[in-house]
């Protein structure tokens, strides 16, 4: 695996059906090498904090393969960055990478920590409403990261396993169980008791495997 792009955006304000939105989801690449901190990517930022941005959201991944495969599911041009990825990794599966593994990308090392709800802002800068269900149908929505080690990354940076999980709680499996899944208390109580998951997840699956 290696790093394709490194992408970055400062809070933007754009027209949507006639309103102002502020938004930082239009990422662009970057051409130089960029510092990863505790809260993310330098020159990076998030409009919603509530929702977005933090330490257990501090580094969004997303596969190389979703642009190619959504170019020619979509039949248009799907500019790098444009689904708000801070990092387009090429190699990455989704399926080979579970909640808690640890990466070393150049000199940073980031943990997974949940996967990306895809959502209305999504839908804006796809110009598409229907576009976050389809993406999620498809469970390769890509990793978020905390930061355990801060450093630098660079295009054609080496992305490296040098952990993994012994929970293996995959992340479209993690993905499923909590947008998906309708009645699965045991699933959702095994879950909870993964460490390494964002601690709101785990609060939420534990809320669910205990509800009446």
């Amino acid at each position: 695996m290696r790093v394709h792009s490194v992408n970055v955006s400062p809070v933007r304000t754009v027209e949507r059906n006639g309103r102002a939105v502020s938004t930082a989801i239009f990422k662009r690449p970057t051409t130089t090498g960029v510092r990863i901190g505790r809260l993310g990517l330098a020159g990076d930022d998030q409009a919603d904090k509530k929702h977005h941005g933090g330490p257990e959201q501090a580094v969004y991944a997303l596969a190389l393969s979703e642009y190619l495969y959504w170019r020619e599911e979509l039949r248009r041009d799907i500019p790098i960055g444009l689904m708000g990825e801070n990092l387009t990794i090429e190699g990455l599966d989704d399926a080979a990478v579970c909640i808690g593994d640890v990466f070393r990308i150049g000199t940073a090392e980031l943990q997974v920590s949940k996967t990306r709800a895809p959502c209305a802002t999504l839908a804006m800068a796809m110009d598409d409403a229907g576009f976050p269900k389809r993406f999620l149908a498809k469970l390769r929505v890509g990793p978020y990261f905390r930061v355990l080690r801060e450093g630098e990354v660079a295009i054609g940076d080496a992305v490296q396993k040098i952990h993994t999980d012994p929970a293996g709680l995959t992340c479209p499996e993690a993905t499923r169980l909590m947008y998906l899944a309708q009645d699965e208390r045991e699933a959702w109580a095994r879950a909870a008791e993964v460490a390494t998951l964002c601690p709101v997840w785990r609060d939420k699956f534990r809320a669910r495997a205990r509800a009446k």
